[in-house]
């Protein structure tokens, strides 16, 4: 007999999951999400869901639909539907709410501190992150990760308390990993992927420091290495890798550029998961370094910014007076400058132009003062050429509330 609309709500979270007429799954998303708590209810408590599975289909898949995400209903099995909604989640608000930022990653504790895989596809993230697991390293997540300021203003992350997932097949190496070293009677998959069960998940909202990122670059061949990476491709690649756009941007560049500047950032280079893991484990065997705790300013900023409600900005007027805004955040991380509205509506980069502009801009004047101080600092270059640049460029300073026209005054009598 079946249950009728069950609401199910996850730890951490107001919006729930409605599971229509399909019971059944609950049985599997213990399995999965064995580490998240969630209630089931009869009533949604006057909350939308996040998501919603209908009754199975005689070819046993389940109508789904990611209400949360606004994506087209699917036809889904029932790993595959779990699987959509424990990456549903990632996005419900009040999950994110907890967070500062949620990035695309997995995240691995070795010895105390968390290091980060934030990768793209293909980029061998999931089998290494099952084969870590298997060698007994807790696993925090192997796709999305909140993190926000402890108490001695250090970054941390939160485990989901999902198991990670592998994309099947697997290389040998890494299927005899599993067999010695993780609960093969409590892993479920199909076809395409395989949840592995470890021996010991750490609970969803367990905290551990951030220490280390580590983006991976795999290759057949390669040689297993370590090397290290220019802090403005570290913020380049976390700006893609951060969903969490509830927040001020401004604290988002503050919380990348401390992660860019200030924790080990390395690419590894590698061919194989098995042989990275344990290169990986000896790398990682002791942190010689304390902690980096988060600058003083930011950390005000960070207290004192809400979400800002971001201005349409007015079309650029050549002819008036502009000056950079007051409250823009600008970080400086190898040879790139980032900057935040004060709205905190976006992250942009400022190329050398760019930043040459903003920095006349200190003081208000109109477009063609601008250009005249250009001509003068690059007699080389074609004036025609500087005009245009700098035309295109104010319009993009002003239509991304970086820059803003200022009141001319009354002469005086």
């Amino acid at each position: 007999m079946s249950l009728g609309k069950q609401y199910i709500f996850f730890a951490e979270t107001e919006s729930p999951l409605l599971l229509d007429n399909c019971e059944e799954l609950l049985a599997l998303i213990d399995t999965i999400m064995p580490g998240w708590p969630y209630r089931v209810s009869s009533e949604d408590n006057g909350q939308s869901p996040f998501f919603e599975i209908g009754p199975a289909k005689a070819d046993g898949k389940y109508p789904t639909r990611a209400i949360i995400k606004g994506t087209d209903p699917k036809n889904l099995v029932p790993v595959n539907a779990i699987c959509d909604v424990s990456a549903a989640l990632s996005t419900e608000p009040s999950f994110l709410d907890k967070g500062l930022l949620c990035m695309h990653t997995a995240a691995v504790e070795m010895n105390g501190r968390l290091v980060l895989f934030p990768n793209n596809r293909r980029a061998g993230k999931s089998t290494l992150t099952v084969s870590m697991s298997a060698k007994g390293y807790p696993i925090f997540t192997d796709d999305y990760l909140s993190l926000s300021l402890d108490d001695d203003m250090h970054i941390s992350g939160k485990a989901n308390g999902i198991l990670p997932r592998a994309r099947l097949p697997l290389p040998n190496s890494v299927e005899d990993l599993l067999a010695q070293g993780t609960d093969l009677d409590k892993s479920v998959g199909n076809k395409q992927y395989r949840y592995i069960a470890p021996f010991d998940l750490p609970p969803h909202g367990t905290k551990c420091p951030v220490g280390a990122i580590v983006f991976l670059d795999r290759a057949e061949g390669e040689s297993t290495r370590l090397e290290s990476v220019d802090p403005d491709e570290t913020i380049d690649n976390l700006l893609y890798q951060n969903f969490g756009r509830h927040v001020h941007s401004g604290v988002t560049l503050a919380l990348l550029s401390h992660m860019a500047m200030k924790l080990p950032v390395l690419k590894l280079k590698y061919a194989e998961a098995a042989e990275a893991t344990s290169y990986l484990g000896e790398y990682f065997s002791e942190w010689t370094e304390e902690l980096p705790r988060l600058d003083a300013a930011d950390a005000k900023l960070i207290q004192s910014k809400s979400e800002g409600v971001p201005p349409v900005p007015p079309r650029f007027d050549p002819e008036k007076p502009y000056a950079a805004r007051d409250g823009a955040l600008l970080k400086r991380a190898g040879e790139q400058t980032y900057v935040s509205d004060p709205e905190g509506r976006t992250v942009v980069r400022l190329d050398p132009l760019a930043q040459t502009i903003w920095a006349i801009l200190e003081d208000p004047m109109p477009m063609a003062e601008v250009i005249s101080i250009l001509t003068e600092a690059f007699p080389d270059a074609p004036k025609d050429k500087i005009g245009e640049d700098t035309l295109e460029l104010m319009k993009w300073l002003c239509r991304k509330a970086l820059i803003e026209a200022v009141p001319v005054s009354p002469a005086d009598p």
